[in-house]
């Protein structure tokens, strides 16, 4: 899987809610329910996508799997947006 940052020219709020962002040059703003406000703050603390899918696997009682083809999903609609970027690992 691809290396996974946060943009820098985003601003975040994260809560049990969810996470609120804030893409500061475009002005687009992003909310997310609170499975995905919980990945985004574990990439904003510079979790791998691997420690992602292992860390939302074991909170959620989701097979590794599923998890990992719902980051992979979300992670690509976020970078549609600009709201992060995706190196080759």
């Amino acid at each position: 899987m691809k290396s996974i940052t946060i943009a820098p020219s985003v601003r975040s709020v994260f809560s049990q809610d969810g996470a609120v962002l804030m893409e500061i040059k475009q002005g687009l703003m992003y909310t997310s329910n609170p499975v995905g406000g919980r990945i985004l703050e574990l990439l904003s603390q510079g979790n791998s996508a691997e420690q992602v899918v292992e860390s939302i696997s074991r909170e959620c009682e989701v097979e590794q799997e599923t998890v990992r083809k719902d980051l992979e999903a979300f992670v690509e609609q976020l970078r549609s947006y600009g709201i992060i970027h995706t190196e080759a690992a």
